[in-house]
């Protein structure tokens, strides 16, 4: 077989969350800023590429992308866009882990600290790297929250946090008659829908449904607007925290947590700061926990395939 097309990429998940990465930064001119990267990419030379790579039968519909490109700062190592198969998405903190695992075990870059230019400013990871196995043996991450204000749902005084400029509800599983299992998804999705068509959480971009009998027992699950549920607890993990801390669940003075999902996929956090003003506080987490690569592929970009640009079974 004679293949004159071909791309290259890396799968890698962090806790259970699963991430294609894309290097573009041999195929695209520098640029000085991340929206330049962006529109060049959303651009007819390249979209066709995005769909082939994350939708079936390449992908499916929970895949991620990350787009590495060139940095647009002089102190970063790279840039990096995320889409997912409804369009772009905001930074994704396991896709930065993901991509300092790949620079470091695969491109043999090494290093304590890697800096990424997003399209919201730099995002850093911190790595601790095995010399002997080499392999990254610790990967972390920063994330800030800070809430936002409490609504009233029919009834049900709900807590609203906000995460990277993006809002999240949290919400008592009791409240939505629902249980956090893969046996119930079901149920969860149409509970979801139900709550997102409620004019007080119109601004809300996801929902974490929360379970426990105790602080330290309770799990989440968090789902957006398109109804993808997160497989890992990465990107909600300040928001559960935040939330423990409103319901004066845990003690101001608690600095190390465990966060776990409903797939009791779980990662360590650590508070490094907390402070209160009014009727509102800011919070800022460290997240502990590192990548893990799944495959190195090589997928054939056949013109006469009649499924090169891919479909979606949802």
């Amino acid at each position: 077989m004679k293949v004159n097309h071909y791309i290259n990429t890396v799968d890698v998940h962090a806790a259970g969350e699963s991430i294609r990465i894309l290097d573009m930064d041999p195929l695209v001119k520098r640029k000085t800023t991340m929206q330049e990267y962006r529109k060049e990419l959303n651009g007819e030379r390249f979209s066709g590429q995005w769909k082939t790579l994350l939708e079936e039968p390449r992908g499916h519909n929970e895949m991620k992308l990350c787009i590495i490109t060139p940095p647009v700062t002089e102190d970063a190592d790279a840039g990096v866009l995320f889409r997912n198969v409804d369009g772009e998405l905001s930074n994704l903190n396991y896709g930065a882990i993901g991509v300092a695992t790949v620079l470091a075990e695969v491109k043999n870059i090494i290093k304590d600290k890697y800096v990424f230019d997003s399209l919201t400013g730099q995002v850093e990871v911190f790595v601790q790297f095995d010399d002997e196995k080499q392999q990254v043996k610790e990967a972390k991450v920063v994330e800030s929250s800070s809430y936002k204000e409490q609504v009233n749902v029919k009834g049900t005084e709900i807590n609203i946090f906000k995460v990277n400029g993006e809002e999240t509800a949290v919400i008592d599983s009791s409240y939505v008659d629902v249980v956090l299992s893969v046996n119930h998804l079901k149920d969860v999705k149409e509970k979801a829908v139900w709550l997102f068509e409620q004019n007080e959480l119109n601004a809300v971009s996801k929902l974490l449904i929360v379970h426990g009998t105790s602080p330290r027992q309770i799990t989440h699950l968090a789902i957006d607007r398109n109804l993808h549920i997160e497989r890992s607890p990465y990107r909600s993990s300040a928001a559960h925290i935040g939330y423990l801390l409103q319901q004066s669940s845990i003690s101001r003075d608690e600095s190390n947590f465990k966060v776990v999902n409903f797939l009791n996929n779980q990662v360590e956090c650590h508070v490094l700061n907390y402070s209160e003003s009014d009727f509102s506080f800011n919070l800022q987490i460290d997240i502990r926990g590192k990548g893990f690569i799944t495959g190195l592929h090589r997928f054939v970009i056949d013109h006469s395939d009649p499924l090169m640009d891919g479909f979606l079974v949802k």
